[in-house]
C-alpha cells in the first residue's frame, strides 16, 4: 500500500518521541473538560487506536500530531517516507 499514512497511534507515539515524552506522561498532563488533570494512558491509546471515540481526547491527539509536524517538518517527512517504503516492501 503505497502512500499509506501511519495510523494515529503510531503518529502520536512518534510525535511524543520527538519531544522526548512518553504516552503515560502525556496522558497524565491532559486536562479533562471538567477541569481535572490526567487520564489513563490506556484511554489515550484506545482513542489513538480508534477503539474509543472520546471527542476531546481525539482533538488533543490530532492537535499534538499537527503541532509536531509543524515544528519538525523534516523529521516527519523522513518518518512518512520510511513508512511508505516499509509498506511497499514484499517478503519473498
Amino acid at each position: 500500500m503505497s502512500n499509506q499514512i501511519p495510523n494515529t497511534h503510531s503518529q502520536l507515539k512518534f510525535a511524543l518521541g520527538i519531544s522526548q515524552r512518553s504516552l503515560k506522561g502525556f496522558a497524565n498532563t491532559l486536562t479533562k473538560p471538567d477541569g481535572s488533570i490526567g487520564i489513563s494512558h490506556a484511554a489515550l491509546i484506545r482513542v489513538a487506536q480508534d477503539t474509543d471515540k472520546t471527542p476531546w481526547i481525539r482533538e488533543v491527539i490530532n492537535r499534538t500530531i499537527k503541532q509536531s509536524k509543524r515544528k519538525h517538518p523534516s523529521i516527519w517527512e523522513e518518518f512518512l517516507k520510511e513508512n511508505d517504503s516499509d509498506e511497499t516492501k514484499t517478503d519473498y
